[in-house]
């Protein structure tokens, strides 16, 4: 009795120890006052010398374990009730305290103090057994390892990461006798898995308790259980061991199969199956949904063979392949496919056996719906069943069905908040990626702003599992203003601006509403109009390019601080990415006073950063970063104004002096890309310079700065637009010079690519030394020859050989009109050998018209030009790469004017090229500059009949709207149409 209640005591302390409770909210009262146990009561006392030694007072869990092992040390010194041996039930009570002990350790942490207290209870054991050394007194005799002792400590290292599992100095000594260095050879068998427990410490318990099964001659006490084998699996499967894992299960099978059902293994229930498939799906191997597929089509060979009844494929076996399957995405659309399969394999599994257990459920259809999203960001393919669209229809789709069985009663499945996210985000991806004609991607907002209805509908129905959230509403703003129309192309149609204007108004629609509802209900209404959502629109602000978007985009920025200041949004801190999109607008604005402005924000991000420093707040969140101030050099060097250059080597210059933010080799190359468009004298040999300073500090360690194959690129720039004496000279010395880095083996980052040739053939291109077309023709065979031994970095592209046609047609050659005709062969070869960056385009033919049209020579030779220029046109007409435009039009009529003889069959020509140019829609006034030149004055008023009044001056304006529909406004800089 008395030893009874000490147990008891030691239960009490155990669970009072793993819930870190005081452990007088723990024990039960009567218990404390016990006459024999008052010492206890006053010993637990926090004032105890034994608590306040070695532990703080309030570390209750310790304390219990000091406690514990008091009583330990008591009970072994204990007496049996008979003068021989201790009976059965007293030898249970101490079996069982042990247990408690083992096991409370390990769920505090403690599991390698637990294996060793396991060891010695082993080697105790075995001394007694064998017995070896009898003088040795250790009540520890009193108890032996069983499987519930293996079972703890493997469940304490399961429970914890074996690489964070507790080892405390202070830990509680275990109450038993160290072995000494002779009897140590005994035990070694026992711990012999010591050196294998870093990889798989439950797996090595596992093999050390059916050692002694076995060498117990099949001692039931030690036999491998049901939890024993089901913590090894689980185990393994959390650390991601998956395939030893799958062997663990394999020996199971094979010992049940082949065995006589004594030797102590439980059979492979579908539980076991379970674990494993699921290690496989989280795993992310590159070959797990294949593994997991494979085992679940055992389990339904096992369950049709009713060879093993406890194999029975359920939900959880279908849903963690189809899991499988939908996290093996990666690139492979394949894999979204096959997760859908095994899903409508499992459903129609179901209602064709009417079996509850193996109905698909919300996990799987989520699981699918996650795999489809995933796919949903891929760029158009050819292949119509592999683009992201593709896979945001099949989502939606989905969850169309799973909204449909959900209607019908289905309580099975549930579509949820986060369903409907997953679906919203993919079709947001899709229009940003599926839309060359621009269709797919002004749909994405209308779908995705459709599915944010539904949701709103079913919530007010009743349907608490669709409550819109905040990552709800800004997945319908990103699919909104995440379009191609938002990428920033350098020219830009009249519908594509209309449609980014709709698209912004509905944005900023779904961001009032948001607000709205925060304004109503606040944090509890679930959305909450976050700094993410303020930041996606002031990002499509930035990324139109429409007059004044920069602005409004700081407006909201603005707004975002005042609110943030009012008290009511606390969650509204402007971060330094708010600022950074904001400054990204103005450099990509281009408009007059947006460097000011940027840099204006940049010294308000300091501002704020240093008075959160005096506060003592958190100052990083909006502290200019790299990308702050290499955004606020960008905007320098596009805004085209006076001294740009200089600001940009000056703030450079800040940041390697200050403590705001280390400058990398985007800043440094930013810079050089100031100082390559501000057109300054001198500004290439600066640019060389700063390239010169990024290499010394790279050969002094510091790779941050290295400079890189834009660095390269953007100084060979440089001199090509500096219209210098010698400078193509100098990109080209660069060019080869970046070849030589590039042989060695810590330069690779430098090997030059087709951007640079194509900035040494451009630097060529605009030199006006008689050679220069001969020397970028050179460089565009160079690339070829490399291109063909192999270095796919010097494939030549368009670019390349635009480059090179107008190196020709700048020049004076009589026959640069057949030249540059022959690289277009040369061009259309080698698409057709495989080089597909190397097809024509509109600016190929209308740069090879600009050649012909200004053609010096003979008549002979300028009636050659004009017969390739008609030649050009026509092909570009019945061209299956690239339709004409307004500059190729207005190239031809050039032509014409130039090249052909004043007539009737001139004006016929000419009349009939115009007509064609009005019904493709791309008349402008350098068509009709072109066209009046073309023909005579009669032919010319003619061809706009009554549209003109008599005194009426001809203007764009005048003439029918449809005529100039398909012309593509440069958003930058008028077209130059020659040199």
């Amino acid at each position: 009795e008395y030893l009874g209640r000490k147990v008891q005591l030691l239960l009490a302390l155990s669970e009072s120890g793993a819930q870190g409770e005081s452990y007088v909210k723990v024990i039960p009262k009567e218990m404390l006052s016990i006459p024999e146990l008052d010492y206890m009561s006053s010993s637990m006392s926090p004032s105890s010398s034994t608590s306040s030694s070695s532990y703080k007072e309030d570390n209750v869990q310790e304390a219990c374990l000091i406690q514990m092992k008091h009583l330990l040390q008591q009970m072994e010194a204990l007496p049996p009730s008979s003068s021989s041996s201790f009976n059965e039930e007293e030898t249970e009570q101490i079996q069982s305290t042990y247990n408690t002990y083992l096991s409370t350790l390990c769920r505090l942490g403690y599991t390698t103090e637990a294996d060793e207290l396991l060891c010695r209870m082993e080697y105790t054991h075995d001394v007694k057994k064998t017995g070896e050394e009898e003088d040795v007194k250790m009540q520890m005799t009193k108890a032996f390892p069983n499987v519930a002792c293996y079972n703890a400590v493997m469940h304490g290292y399961a429970s914890t990461n074996f690489a964070t599992t507790k080892t405390k100095t202070n830990a509680p000594p275990v109450p038993i006798t160290t072995p000494t260095a002779s009897t140590q050879i005994t035990a070694s068998s026992s711990s012999s898995s010591s050196s294998s427990r870093s990889s798989s410490p439950t797996r090595s318990l596992l093999s050390r308790l059916e050692t002694r099964y076995y060498k117990s001659n099949y001692d039931e006490s030690l036999k491998p259980d049901a939890i024993s084998y089901g913590i090894v699996l689980h185990s393994l499967a959390s650390l991601g061991y998956a395939q030893e894992a799958e062997d663990v299960l394999d020996k199971m099978e094979d010992v049940w199969k082949n065995g006589d059902h004594h030797d102590g293994f439980v059979r492979p229930n579908t539980i076991c199956y379970n674990t494993v498939i699921g290690a496989y799906a989280r795993s992310r191997q590159p070959n797990a949904a294949n593994r997991a597929e494979s085992l679940l089509r055992r389990m339904e060979r096992i369950h049709k063979s009713k060879l093993n009844p406890d194999v029975t494929p359920d939900t959880v076996s279908y849903g963690s392949v189809i899991s499988a399957w939908a996290r093996s995405g990666g690139d492979d659309i394949d894999s979204a496919k096959k997760a859908e399969a095994w899903l409508h394999y499992s459903m129609d599994l179901y209602k064709k056996t009417g079996n509850n257990n193996i109905k698909p459920d919300s996990i799987s259809f989520n699981a699918v719906l996650d795999a489809w999203a995933k796919q949903s960001g891929k760029r158009k393919s050819s292949r119509s069943d592999t683009s992201g669209l593709f896979a945001a229809e099949k989502a939606e789709k989905l969850l169309l069905q799973m909204q449909e069985l959900r209607d019908a009663g289905d309580s099975n499945i549930r579509p949820c908040t986060i369903s409907y996210n997953t679906v919203i985000d993919a079709i947001a991806k899709a229009g940003n990626n599926d839309n060359d004609d621009g269709d797919n991607g002004s749909k994405a907002g209308e779908r995705a702003e459709r599915l944010l209805r539904r949701m709103q509908n079913l919530y007010k129905d009743g349907n608490v599992d669709v409550k819109p959230d905040t990552i709800t509403y800004n997945s319908v703003l990103d699919a909104w203003v995440s379009t191609k129309k938002f990428e920033g192309s350098v020219y830009t149609s009249p519908k594509d601006e209309e449609d980014r204007r709709y698209a912004i108004q509905s944005a900023e629609r779904i961001l009032r509403e948001m607000e709205d509802v925060y304004e109503k209900e606040g944090k509890a209404g679930g959305v909450i109009p976050d700094v993410i959502s303020y930041n996606i629109l002031m990002d499509a602000f930035g990324k139109s390019e429409e007059d004044g978007s920069a602005e409004r985009a700081e407006e909201i920025l603005r707004s975002m601080e005042e609110k943030y200041a009012s008290g009511h949004y606390d969650h509204l801190r402007p971060s330094n990415i708010s600022f950074n999109i904001c400054i990204n607008a103005y450099a990509k604005s281009g408009e007059s006073g947006a460097a000011s402005r940027a840099e204006s924000l940049i010294k308000r991000m300091i501002e704020l950063t240093e008075r959160a420093k005096e506060n003592n707040e958190d100052s990083s969140s909006v502290q200019p970063c790299t990308i702050s101030f290499t955004s606020v050099i960008d905007a320098i060097s596009k805004s085209g104004e006076s001294g740009a250059a200089v600001r940009a080597e000056s703030l450079l210059h800040d940041m390697q002096v200050s403590n705001h933010a280390r400058p990398n080799t985007v800043t440094f190359n930013t810079v050089i890309n100031a100082l390559s468009q501000s057109g300054e004298k001198g500004a290439a040999e600066r640019a060389e310079a700063i390239l010169r300073q990024m290499e010394e500090m790279r050969q002094s360690g510091d790779m941050y700065v290295a400079p890189d194959t834009v660095t390269f690129s953007s100084v060979i720039n440089a001199w090509a637009r500096s219209g210098e004496d010698g400078a193509a000279e100098r990109a080209e010395a660069i060019l080869r010079k970046m070849g030589e880095h590039s042989t060695g083996k810590n330069n690779v980052n430098v090997k030059p690519n087709t951007i640079t040739y194509s900035a040494v053939i451009n630097a060529w291109a605009k030199s006006k030394q008689p050679d220069a077309a001969d020397r970028a023709l050179a460089v565009l065979h160079w690339m070829e020859d490399l291109y063909e031994s192999g270095d796919r970095d010097a494939q030549p592209n368009t670019f390349c050989y635009n480059a090179v046609i107008n190196a020709l047609a700048k020049s004076e050659s009589a026959d640069k009109a057949q030249r540059s005709y022959d690289v277009l062969q040369h061009m259309m070869s080698a698409h057709l050998k495989g080089n597909r960056y190397a097809r024509p385009n509109v600016m190929t033919y209308s740069t090879i018209l600009n050649a012909c049209a200004y053609t010096q020579g003979t008549h002979e030779e300028k009636s050659l030009a004009f017969k390739i220029a008609r030649l050009c046109f026509k092909e570009l007409m019945q061209s299956k790469y690239d339709k004409p435009n307004n500059v190729t039009f207005a190239m031809f009529l050039q032509c014409v004017s130039r090249l052909a003889p004043r007539g009737d069959s001139r004006d016929l020509l000419a009349s009939s090229v115009f007509q064609e140019c009005c019904s493709l829609g791309q008349v402008d006034d350098a068509v009709l500059r072109s066209y009046r030149g073309a023909v005579s004055p009669r032919t010319y008023w003619d061809s706009f009949g009554t549209i003109l009044n008599p005194n009426q001056q001809l203007t764009l304006s005048v003439l029918p709207a449809e005529w100039s529909s398909n012309v593509k406004r440069r958003k930058r800089n008028n077209y130059q149409t020659r040199r």
